[in-house]
């Protein structure tokens, strides 16, 4: 029923959409007309069933293809711009509707071209504007994704230690590690984190989407940041491979515990619901790592320790 619903609603945010493209191409030429709204049709039908391919082979082996990652990200650029468009069609469509009932009661319909013009008028704003976030969209696909920025926040606390005061903690998270396929650009973000000079590096949880396997081209990568005191790890969500139908419990704990050995390779100390001291001079602090929780969770995996 959920799959029913969402294919008629974006059904009709095509539909509503393409009213705004027929306005704006109306004095096009009759062929021009036709390839444009072949090409749009082929955007708007194509994407999804592409999508769809995408997750049925993730389905099978526990990976999304390159192609299945950009048809997605181009699926929801277009849909939102859509969006965009709508929303400035809407508020023309039921002022239209009230002048349509009150032209009927008084047998009037002097608007009608004003009606007209007033649609192409707003189609091409609500285009132009659209066009705006979708091209930042695109960009983000393609070069943005690797634009890094750092966030630099400093904390007070009244009970630390005098010897942490100015100590420096570099924070990553959710690197997905199988939706990479750049070197340059993953190259590019451990040289960022390795200029911040860390005096403790932590990780907190999403390596992968799924699988361990996804860390194999990466391993010697992310084993070059640098830290003074040390590397530090949590699991994320996706880390537990529970967004994957695996073949046997065997299977699952065999990848679990991949991964737990890739963690070690690349030199982060995973903390599972344990603590580290960390010291500095006669003082120290404690760093806590959890198991990430949530009652989805395979509780044969979740409570597995490090060797």
């Amino acid at each position: 029923m959920f799959q029913i619903v969402a294919f008629l609603l974006i059904l009709g945010i095509d539909l509503y959409a393409f009213q705004s493209l027929k306005s704006v191409s109306a004095n096009f030429g009759e062929s021009i007309k036709i390839l444009i709204y072949i090409l749009y049709w082929l955007i708007c039908i194509g994407l999804p069933l592409v999508m769809i391919v995408s997750f049925f082979q993730y389905s099978k082996i526990g990976l999304m293809p390159s192609w299945g990652r950009i048809s997605g990200s181009l699926f929801l650029s277009v849909l939102i711009t859509q969006l965009i468009v709508i929303v400035f069609l809407l508020g023309e469509d039921i002022f239209r509707i009230f002048y349509k009932i009150f032209s009927s009661l008084t047998q009037s319909d002097e608007a009608g071209n004003v009606f007209a013009s007033r649609r192409k008028f707003l189609s091409q704003t609500a285009i132009i504007v659209a066009s705006v976030p979708f091209l930042s969209f695109i960009y983000g696909i393609t070069k943005g994704k690797f634009n890094y920025k750092v966030h630099r926040t400093i904390l007070y606390l009244k009970d630390l230690p005098k010897a942490f005061e100015g100590y420096k903690i570099v924070q990553i998270s959710d690197v997905h590690s199988g939706s990479y396929d750049d070197p340059e650009g993953v190259i590019k973000g451990i040289d960022l984190i390795n200029e911040q000079d860390a005096d403790l590096f932590v990780f907190t949880g999403d390596l992968v989407n799924t699988k361990a396997d996804e860390l194999d081209p990466w391993l010697d990568i992310f084993s070059k940041i640098q830290s003074k005191n040390g590397k530090y790890s949590i699991l994320g969500n996706h880390d537990y491979g529970d967004y994957f139908d695996w073949q046997s419990k065997e299977d699952k704990l065999a990848n679990f515990n991949k991964l737990l050995e890739y963690q070690k390779q690349i030199g982060f100390q995973l903390l599972l619901d344990e603590h580290v001291k960390i010291t500095k001079g006669d003082d120290s602090i404690n760093l806590i790592g959890v198991h990430n929780w949530g009652k989805n969770l395979d509780k044969e995996v979740i409570w597995i320790k490090q060797s």
